[in-house]
């Protein structure tokens, strides 16, 4: 019976049919603490969630959570200014920011079809565009956002993206990871190729050798969008696996892969491929490319409100711990949990309840994110949107919240 259980909690996991627990003080948006103010449901598994109703009056102060100061939203991007600045579905995954000494930031995010580098001031994202080329592609994908960056100590910009092979159409689709680098300020990119792939056989997949119907999760393969951490030398990645043990569907809401950054430097140096190995049973042995990996978040993370659907990750030397930003499934709501070692998190703090879905979490402090560092305060980025889910982008605009470490 727990066995039936826990597939069935990993199952709506998948699907992106998860939220956070909650702890500590009340969070943002809500009443009384660690509680939901509606029951959640879970969405067909051929859809991305939708956020629940919750009428909760948006604050127009800040308010404590825990350790934390949330403020009020910003609303940075309406849905008819993106639209008229062509900016498409932007920012369509996480946000890499690097900033300069002028007080002007360039971005790096997915608009859909494309991704783009644009500059701006923070609080007026989007004002200038272009769309870098991505030479020396190692393979052809439908679909490609990128993504989070980080700064190589010989000047490159490391960009890691998410891309999709599609079945049919874009609701159908297989997410693998990449890395890309710029030696010109990121005013174009060489692709490195492929890091990280699920357990599962991609070719089987885009053969449809897998049988969809016993198993609709696989319908959405996604390995979302690729937040990096730095420590002791070495570069990870965050992401959601799937992979069958034995005749079974299993996998992870969150685990974890890295590459010493020397080799990635390296490899970028020569266009070559960086190897990444998946941490699973207490080792870093597990490939990249295919392998399994182990779950980092336990029971208290998956619980009653479930786990992360999009996240993002940094080191923070406040708190000296990492800290992870993420929006949750169910409800669509903002969370945060924190690690002295990237791998043990502690059981989660609900920041943020609306009415709205909120996703596309991105962590970005005054100088950007291209160091993986946040301090005492910084902003997260993210997309609202009343309609969520595959018709997010009809009405979704950009906001930032200031949070602040007490």
């Amino acid at each position: 019976m727990l066995k039936k259980f826990v597939l069935l909690i990993f199952a709506f996991l998948l699907t992106g049919a998860a939220s956070c627990s909650s702890g500590g003080s009340a969070p943002a948006d809500s009443g009384e603490a660690g509680a939901p103010t509606t029951e959640p449901t879970q969405p067909s598994p051929t859809t991305e969630p939708k956020s629940s109703p919750k009428p909760s009056p948006e604050p127009k102060k800040p308010v404590n959570v825990g350790t934390f100061t949330v403020h009020p939203a910003e609303p940075l991007l309406s849905a008819g200014k993106r639209r008229s600045m062509i900016l498409g579905a932007w920012p369509d995954g996480s946000i890499g920011a690097v900033g300069g000494s002028d007080g002007i930031v360039t971005m790096y995010a997915s608009r859909g079809w494309d991704f783009l580098r644009t500059w701006g001031r923070l609080e007026e994202p989007g004002t200038n565009m272009l769309a870098p080329p991505m030479k020396d592609k190692k393979a052809e994908f439908e679909y490609m956002a990128g993504g989070p960056v980080y700064k190589l100590e010989d000047g490159g910009l490391l960009l890691a993206y998410h891309t999709e092979y599609h079945l049919d159409s874009y609701y159908i689709y297989f997410s693998a990871i990449g890395l890309a680098v710029s030696y010109d300020d990121g005013r174009s990119f060489t692709d490195l190729g492929l890091v990280l792939t699920t357990g599962l056989d991609k070719d089987k997949w885009l053969d449809w050798g897998y049988d969809f119907e016993k198993y609709p999760t696989l319908r959405h393969v996604d390995m979302r969008g690729a937040p990096i951490a730095i420590s002791d030398g070495f570069l990870y990645i965050y992401f959601t696996d799937i992979f069958f043990n034995g005749d079974e569907l299993s996998g992870t809401n969150m685990a974890v892969a890295r590459a010493s950054l020397e080799e990635i430097t390296e490899a970028a140096k020569s266009g070559e491929t960086p190897v990444m190995k998946k941490y699973y049973m207490g080792a870093w042995e597990e490939p990249g490319l295919g392998g399994v990996s182990s779950e980092l978040f336990g029971p208290e993370m998956i619980g009653a409100y479930g786990g992360a659907w999009w996240y993002d990750v940094s080191f923070n030397t406040h708190l000296n711990k990492y800290l992870m930003i993420y929006s949750s499934a169910i409800v669509a709501d903002i969370c945060v949990t924190v690690s002295e070692d990237g791998l043990v998190w502690e059981p989660p703090l609900r920041l943020v309840h609306e009415p709205n879905e909120q996703i596309y979490v991105s962590i970005i402090g005054e100088h950007g994110n291209a160091d993986r560092v946040s301090g005492k305060s910084f902003y997260v980025y993210y997309t609202d949107s009343v309609m969520g889910g595959f018709e997010r982008w009809d009405d979704a605009e950009l906001h930032r919240r200031l949070i602040e470490i007490n």
